[in-house]
Protein backbone atom coordinates (compact mmCIF):
# COMPACT_ATOMS: atom_id res chain seq x y z
CA UNK A 1 0.00 0.00 0.00
CA UNK A 2 0.88 3.40 -0.63
CA UNK A 3 0.66 6.30 2.45
CA UNK A 4 -0.57 9.88 1.48
CA UNK A 5 -0.05 13.25 2.23
CA UNK A 6 3.94 13.01 3.18
CA UNK A 7 6.98 14.51 1.76
CA UNK A 8 10.20 13.06 2.63
CA UNK A 9 12.40 16.21 3.26
CA UNK A 10 9.12 18.23 5.10
CA UNK A 11 8.82 15.07 7.27
CA UNK A 12 9.81 15.49 11.10
CA UNK A 13 13.16 14.25 11.69
CA UNK A 14 11.95 11.40 13.51
CA UNK A 15 9.84 10.24 10.55
CA UNK A 16 12.48 11.17 8.22
CA UNK A 17 14.70 8.64 10.94
CA UNK A 18 11.64 5.65 10.71
CA UNK A 19 11.81 5.89 7.16
CA UNK A 20 15.34 5.69 6.12
CA UNK A 21 15.22 2.56 9.37
CA UNK A 22 12.82 1.08 7.53
CA UNK A 23 14.56 0.87 4.07
CA UNK A 24 17.84 0.08 5.56
CA UNK A 25 16.17 -3.09 7.33
CA UNK A 26 14.09 -4.08 4.35
CA UNK A 27 18.03 -3.92 2.51
CA UNK A 28 19.54 -6.17 4.99
CA UNK A 29 16.91 -8.37 6.48
CA UNK A 30 17.19 -10.96 3.03
CA UNK A 31 20.66 -11.65 3.70
CA UNK A 32 20.42 -13.07 6.95
CA UNK A 33 19.09 -16.38 5.57
CA UNK A 34 21.21 -18.72 5.01
CA UNK A 35 18.55 -21.35 3.34
CA UNK A 36 20.45 -22.89 -0.06
CA UNK A 37 18.52 -21.78 -3.58
CA UNK A 38 17.85 -24.83 -5.56
CA UNK A 39 17.16 -25.06 -9.70
CA UNK A 40 13.44 -25.30 -8.90
CA UNK A 41 13.20 -22.64 -6.73
CA UNK A 42 15.07 -20.23 -9.44
CA UNK A 43 12.67 -21.61 -11.95
CA UNK A 44 9.52 -20.44 -9.76
CA UNK A 45 11.08 -17.35 -8.90
CA UNK A 46 11.65 -16.61 -12.70
CA UNK A 47 7.92 -17.64 -13.23
CA UNK A 48 6.77 -15.33 -10.82
CA UNK A 49 9.15 -12.31 -12.00
CA UNK A 50 7.69 -12.42 -15.47
CA UNK A 51 4.22 -12.80 -14.22
CA UNK A 52 4.83 -9.56 -12.75
CA UNK A 53 6.02 -8.20 -15.40
CA UNK A 54 3.51 -9.52 -18.05
CA UNK A 55 1.03 -7.96 -15.73
CA UNK A 56 2.70 -4.33 -15.19
CA UNK A 57 3.07 -3.63 -18.95
CA UNK A 58 -0.85 -5.58 -19.36
CA UNK A 59 -2.50 -3.07 -16.91
CA UNK A 60 -0.12 0.22 -16.90
CA UNK A 61 -2.94 2.58 -18.27
CA UNK A 62 -5.50 1.29 -15.43
CA UNK A 63 -3.33 1.34 -12.54
CA UNK A 64 -2.27 5.24 -13.96
CA UNK A 65 -5.69 6.00 -13.78
CA UNK A 66 -6.61 4.63 -10.96
CA UNK A 67 -3.56 6.29 -9.00
CA UNK A 68 -4.38 9.83 -10.36
CA UNK A 69 -7.80 9.70 -9.57
CA UNK A 70 -6.81 8.76 -6.12
CA UNK A 71 -4.85 11.83 -5.87
CA UNK A 72 -5.99 14.80 -4.32
CA UNK A 73 -7.76 13.21 -1.26
CA UNK A 74 -7.07 13.59 2.38
CA UNK A 75 -6.30 11.32 3.69
CA UNK A 76 -6.17 8.06 1.11
CA UNK A 77 -4.84 4.91 0.49
CA UNK A 78 -3.87 3.36 -2.87
CA UNK A 79 -3.05 -0.30 -2.54
CA UNK A 80 -0.94 -1.81 -5.23
CA UNK A 81 -1.16 -5.65 -6.39
CA UNK A 82 2.51 -6.70 -5.40
CA UNK A 83 0.91 -9.23 -2.79
CA UNK A 84 -0.40 -11.01 -6.06
CA UNK A 85 3.36 -12.56 -6.50
CA UNK A 86 5.13 -11.40 -3.73
CA UNK A 87 2.99 -13.50 -0.81
CA UNK A 88 3.48 -16.74 -2.71
CA UNK A 89 7.15 -15.76 -3.03
CA UNK A 90 7.33 -15.35 0.79
CA UNK A 91 5.70 -19.28 1.20
CA UNK A 92 7.68 -20.68 -1.61
CA UNK A 93 10.57 -19.32 -2.11
CA UNK A 94 13.60 -18.75 0.96
CA UNK A 95 14.43 -15.10 1.56
CA UNK A 96 16.64 -13.74 0.16
CA UNK A 97 14.63 -15.15 -3.45
CA UNK A 98 11.90 -13.96 -2.69
CA UNK A 99 12.87 -10.17 -1.93
CA UNK A 100 14.13 -10.05 -5.16
CA UNK A 101 10.92 -11.03 -6.55
CA UNK A 102 9.43 -8.05 -4.46
CA UNK A 103 12.20 -5.60 -6.36
CA UNK A 104 11.50 -6.90 -9.67
CA UNK A 105 7.61 -6.81 -9.20
CA UNK A 106 7.87 -2.82 -7.77
CA UNK A 107 10.29 -2.11 -10.48
CA UNK A 108 8.28 -3.39 -13.19
CA UNK A 109 4.67 -1.71 -11.64
CA UNK A 110 6.46 1.63 -11.41
CA UNK A 111 5.38 3.04 -14.64
CA UNK A 112 2.15 2.83 -13.67
CA UNK A 113 3.30 4.91 -10.21
CA UNK A 114 5.24 7.29 -12.49
CA UNK A 115 2.51 9.60 -13.09
CA UNK A 116 4.28 13.09 -14.58
CA UNK A 117 4.22 15.73 -12.19
CA UNK A 118 2.64 13.68 -9.41
CA UNK A 119 5.43 11.76 -8.92
CA UNK A 120 6.90 10.34 -5.46
CA UNK A 121 9.41 8.06 -5.79
CA UNK A 122 10.47 7.98 -1.92
CA UNK A 123 7.28 6.89 -0.88
CA UNK A 124 7.51 4.19 -3.21
CA UNK A 125 10.77 3.32 -2.15
CA UNK A 126 9.10 2.96 1.08
CA UNK A 127 6.48 0.95 -0.15
CA UNK A 128 8.51 -1.52 -1.67
CA UNK A 129 10.62 -1.98 1.65
CA UNK A 130 7.36 -2.56 3.41
CA UNK A 131 6.70 -5.54 1.18
CA UNK A 132 9.85 -6.96 1.59
CA UNK A 133 9.65 -6.57 5.60
CA UNK A 134 6.02 -8.36 4.79
CA UNK A 135 7.16 -10.84 2.86
CA UNK A 136 10.53 -11.85 5.63
CA UNK A 137 7.45 -11.95 8.32
CA UNK A 138 5.18 -14.55 6.02
CA UNK A 139 8.19 -16.14 5.53
CA UNK A 140 9.33 -16.90 9.27
CA UNK A 141 5.81 -17.43 10.13
CA UNK A 142 5.31 -20.60 8.27
CA UNK A 143 8.57 -21.94 8.94
CA UNK A 144 8.09 -21.57 12.36
CA UNK A 145 4.40 -22.04 13.42
CA UNK A 146 3.70 -25.57 14.57
CA UNK A 147 0.34 -26.20 12.55
CA UNK A 148 -0.71 -27.65 9.61
CA UNK A 149 0.86 -26.08 6.47
CA UNK A 150 -2.65 -25.24 5.29
CA UNK A 151 -3.31 -23.51 8.63
CA UNK A 152 0.68 -21.76 8.58
CA UNK A 153 0.07 -20.40 5.25
CA UNK A 154 -3.09 -18.45 6.25
CA UNK A 155 -1.56 -17.60 9.31
CA UNK A 156 1.38 -16.28 7.04
CA UNK A 157 -0.85 -14.38 5.39
CA UNK A 158 -2.57 -12.68 8.02
CA UNK A 159 0.88 -11.74 8.69
CA UNK A 160 1.77 -10.48 5.54
CA UNK A 161 -1.18 -7.51 5.93
CA UNK A 162 -0.88 -7.05 9.50
CA UNK A 163 3.14 -6.02 9.02
CA UNK A 164 2.37 -4.17 5.55
CA UNK A 165 -0.38 -2.26 7.15
CA UNK A 166 1.71 -1.67 10.64
CA UNK A 167 4.77 -0.15 8.72
CA UNK A 168 2.36 2.65 7.09
CA UNK A 169 0.70 3.26 10.27
CA UNK A 170 3.98 3.63 12.13
CA UNK A 171 5.30 6.14 9.34
CA UNK A 172 1.51 8.22 9.75
CA UNK A 173 2.58 8.19 13.66
CA UNK A 174 6.04 9.49 13.35
CA UNK A 175 5.40 12.10 10.88
CA UNK A 176 2.75 13.61 12.97
CA UNK A 177 -0.46 12.00 11.06
CA UNK A 178 -1.55 9.47 13.41
CA UNK A 179 -5.56 10.49 13.18
CA UNK A 180 -5.12 9.12 9.64
CA UNK A 181 -4.49 5.43 11.19
CA UNK A 182 -8.38 5.52 11.25
CA UNK A 183 -8.50 4.46 7.19
CA UNK A 184 -7.38 1.50 8.93
CA UNK A 185 -10.77 0.27 9.54
CA UNK A 186 -12.52 0.83 6.35
CA UNK A 187 -13.00 -2.12 4.38
CA UNK A 188 -12.07 -0.28 1.32
CA UNK A 189 -8.42 0.01 2.39
CA UNK A 190 -7.76 -3.48 2.21
CA UNK A 191 -10.10 -5.02 -0.23
CA UNK A 192 -7.66 -5.19 -2.63
CA UNK A 193 -4.81 -6.11 -1.43
CA UNK A 194 -6.90 -8.95 0.68
CA UNK A 195 -7.91 -10.00 -2.56
CA UNK A 196 -4.46 -9.99 -4.33
CA UNK A 197 -3.26 -12.22 -1.15
CA UNK A 198 -6.36 -14.54 -1.37
CA UNK A 199 -4.60 -15.05 -5.41
CA UNK A 200 -1.22 -15.96 -3.62
CA UNK A 201 -2.50 -18.31 -1.44
CA UNK A 202 -3.66 -19.93 -4.59
CA UNK A 203 -0.92 -19.81 -6.16
CA UNK A 204 0.56 -21.21 -2.87
CA UNK A 205 -2.01 -24.01 -2.78
CA UNK A 206 -1.23 -25.16 -6.63
CA UNK A 207 2.46 -25.24 -6.31
CA UNK A 208 1.84 -27.39 -3.07
CA UNK A 209 -0.40 -29.59 -4.83
CA UNK A 210 1.80 -30.17 -7.81
CA UNK A 211 -0.80 -28.06 -10.40
CA UNK A 212 0.99 -26.40 -12.76
CA UNK A 213 -1.45 -23.58 -12.99
CA UNK A 214 0.37 -20.42 -11.11
CA UNK A 215 0.15 -18.48 -14.11
CA UNK A 216 -3.88 -18.33 -14.08
CA UNK A 217 -2.60 -16.15 -11.65
CA UNK A 218 -2.36 -13.57 -14.48
CA UNK A 219 -5.78 -13.21 -15.51
CA UNK A 220 -6.55 -12.87 -12.36
CA UNK A 221 -4.31 -10.15 -11.11
CA UNK A 222 -5.83 -8.23 -14.68
CA UNK A 223 -9.85 -8.83 -13.26
CA UNK A 224 -8.80 -7.46 -10.05
CA UNK A 225 -7.02 -4.46 -11.56
CA UNK A 226 -9.69 -3.71 -14.47
CA UNK A 227 -12.85 -3.88 -11.78
CA UNK A 228 -10.68 -1.72 -9.37
CA UNK A 229 -10.25 0.77 -11.84
CA UNK A 230 -13.54 0.84 -13.33
CA UNK A 231 -14.73 1.27 -9.11
CA UNK A 232 -12.31 4.96 -9.74
CA UNK A 233 -14.16 5.90 -12.19
CA UNK A 234 -17.51 4.51 -10.74
CA UNK A 235 -16.85 7.07 -7.84
CA UNK A 236 -16.12 9.50 -9.95
CA UNK A 237 -19.27 9.32 -11.34
CA UNK A 238 -17.94 8.28 -15.31
CA UNK A 239 -19.40 4.99 -15.40
CA UNK A 240 -22.18 3.69 -16.42
CA UNK A 241 -23.75 6.60 -17.18
CA UNK A 242 -21.77 10.21 -18.68
CA UNK A 243 -20.92 12.12 -15.59
CA UNK A 244 -21.77 15.61 -15.49
CA UNK A 245 -19.91 18.52 -16.58
CA UNK A 246 -18.16 19.48 -13.86
CA UNK A 247 -17.26 15.89 -12.34
CA UNK A 248 -16.08 15.34 -16.05
CA UNK A 249 -13.65 18.59 -16.08
CA UNK A 250 -12.25 17.83 -12.51
CA UNK A 251 -11.44 14.01 -13.69
CA UNK A 252 -10.21 14.71 -16.72
CA UNK A 253 -7.60 17.65 -15.63
CA UNK A 254 -5.61 15.24 -12.90
CA UNK A 255 -5.83 12.80 -16.63
CA UNK A 256 -4.67 15.12 -18.85
CA UNK A 257 -2.07 17.07 -16.68
CA UNK A 258 -0.70 13.17 -15.53
CA UNK A 259 -0.22 11.49 -18.87
CA UNK A 260 1.92 12.73 -21.23
CA UNK A 261 0.21 11.23 -24.27
CA UNK A 262 -3.80 11.79 -23.92
CA UNK A 263 -6.57 13.47 -25.35
CA UNK A 264 -9.88 14.74 -25.76
CA UNK A 265 -12.84 14.16 -27.83
CA UNK A 266 -15.91 16.09 -28.85
CA UNK A 267 -19.30 15.37 -30.09
CA UNK A 268 -21.57 18.40 -30.38
CA UNK A 269 -24.74 16.42 -29.93
CA UNK A 270 -25.83 14.28 -26.55
CA UNK A 271 -28.09 12.06 -28.96
CA UNK A 272 -28.49 8.60 -27.45
CA UNK A 273 -27.28 7.34 -30.22
CA UNK A 274 -24.38 9.62 -30.12
CA UNK A 275 -23.66 8.70 -26.80
CA UNK A 276 -23.73 4.38 -27.50
CA UNK A 277 -21.10 5.08 -30.32
CA UNK A 278 -18.87 7.51 -27.99
CA UNK A 279 -19.34 3.97 -25.32
CA UNK A 280 -18.57 1.52 -28.38
CA UNK A 281 -15.01 2.85 -28.50
CA UNK A 282 -14.27 3.60 -24.58
CA UNK A 283 -11.22 2.15 -23.36
CA UNK A 284 -13.34 0.74 -19.97
CA UNK A 285 -11.68 1.00 -16.97
CA UNK A 286 -9.24 4.10 -18.17
CA UNK A 287 -10.89 6.52 -20.69
CA UNK A 288 -13.67 9.35 -18.85
CA UNK A 289 -16.77 9.98 -20.42
CA UNK A 290 -18.97 13.17 -19.83
CA UNK A 291 -20.94 15.44 -20.92
CA UNK A 292 -19.63 18.97 -22.10
CA UNK A 293 -21.86 21.90 -23.07
CA UNK A 294 -24.61 20.42 -25.39
CA UNK A 295 -22.68 18.01 -25.96
CA UNK A 296 -20.18 14.78 -25.08
CA UNK A 297 -16.33 14.25 -24.52
CA UNK A 298 -14.05 11.57 -23.72
CA UNK A 299 -10.79 12.03 -21.98
CA UNK A 300 -8.51 9.24 -23.92
CA UNK A 301 -5.89 8.28 -21.74
CA UNK A 302 -2.12 6.99 -22.94
CA UNK A 303 -3.50 7.93 -26.29
CA UNK A 304 -1.22 9.16 -28.70
CA UNK A 305 -2.33 11.44 -31.09
CA UNK A 306 -2.46 9.36 -34.10
CA UNK A 307 -4.78 7.05 -32.59
CA UNK A 308 -6.89 9.79 -31.42
CA UNK A 309 -6.91 11.17 -34.74
CA UNK A 310 -7.99 7.55 -36.24
CA UNK A 311 -10.52 7.36 -33.78
CA UNK A 312 -12.42 10.58 -34.46
CA UNK A 313 -12.47 9.60 -38.24
CA UNK A 314 -14.11 6.23 -37.50
CA UNK A 315 -16.71 8.18 -35.29
CA UNK A 316 -17.60 10.89 -38.14
CA UNK A 317 -18.04 7.85 -40.44
CA UNK A 318 -20.35 6.07 -37.59
CA UNK A 319 -22.32 9.38 -36.92
CA UNK A 320 -22.97 9.68 -40.61
CA UNK A 321 -25.71 6.73 -40.75
CA UNK A 322 -27.17 7.25 -36.83
CA UNK A 323 -26.50 10.83 -36.52
CA UNK A 324 -26.79 13.03 -39.30
CA UNK A 325 -24.63 16.50 -39.05
CA UNK A 326 -23.00 15.81 -35.85
CA UNK A 327 -19.65 16.50 -35.64
CA UNK A 328 -16.11 15.24 -33.87
CA UNK A 329 -13.78 17.19 -32.81
CA UNK A 330 -10.21 15.63 -31.24
CA UNK A 331 -7.38 17.63 -29.67
CA UNK A 332 -4.28 15.30 -28.31
CA UNK A 333 -1.66 16.58 -25.92
CA UNK A 334 1.21 17.01 -26.66
CA UNK A 335 0.63 18.36 -30.16
CA UNK A 336 -2.41 20.75 -29.08
CA UNK A 337 -1.83 21.47 -25.73
CA UNK A 338 -0.72 19.93 -22.20
CA UNK A 339 -3.86 20.63 -20.22
CA UNK A 340 -7.37 20.00 -20.42
CA UNK A 341 -8.06 23.95 -21.29
CA UNK A 342 -5.87 24.15 -23.86
CA UNK A 343 -7.12 21.21 -25.55
CA UNK A 344 -10.83 22.01 -25.06
CA UNK A 345 -9.67 25.40 -26.89
CA UNK A 346 -8.66 23.39 -29.56
CA UNK A 347 -11.85 21.61 -30.13
CA UNK A 348 -14.29 23.96 -29.57
CA UNK A 349 -12.62 25.79 -32.33
CA UNK A 350 -12.53 22.87 -34.54
CA UNK A 351 -16.05 22.62 -33.68
CA UNK A 352 -16.90 26.00 -34.77
CA UNK A 353 -15.31 25.48 -37.87
CA UNK A 354 -16.63 22.73 -39.02
CA UNK A 355 -20.73 23.77 -38.23
CA UNK A 356 -19.62 26.94 -40.43
CA UNK A 357 -19.68 24.03 -43.26
CA UNK A 358 -15.28 23.68 -43.27
CA UNK A 359 -14.64 20.14 -43.18
CA UNK A 360 -11.25 20.43 -42.72
CA UNK A 361 -9.41 21.03 -39.37
CA UNK A 362 -8.78 24.62 -37.93
CA UNK A 363 -4.89 23.59 -37.43
CA UNK A 364 -2.46 22.85 -40.86
CA UNK A 365 -1.55 19.41 -41.64
CA UNK A 366 1.59 18.38 -41.09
Amino acid sequence: MQTANWRILSLPRCAIATVGLVDLLAALIPWASKARITHDQLGVALLLSSLSIAYSIGTVTFERVRVLLAKGTSPSMCPNLLATWTFAAAILLPLRLAALVCVIAAIADWPARNVARQTDPHKYVYSTAGAVIATAAANYLVATTQVPYPLGVLIAAIGYVVVGAGLIALVMFASGQGRNVAIFVKPETHRIELLTVSVGLTEVLLHSSHIPLIWLSLPAAIGIQHWSSRDALLKAGALPEPMGEAVWVHVSRGLVAGCGLSAVLRVDTDSPKALRELTLNIQSGCDALGQYGTGLAITLVDCPETHADALADRLRSALVEVCPGAKVAVAASPRDGATLDALLVSTEADLIVAAAGDPTRSRPQE
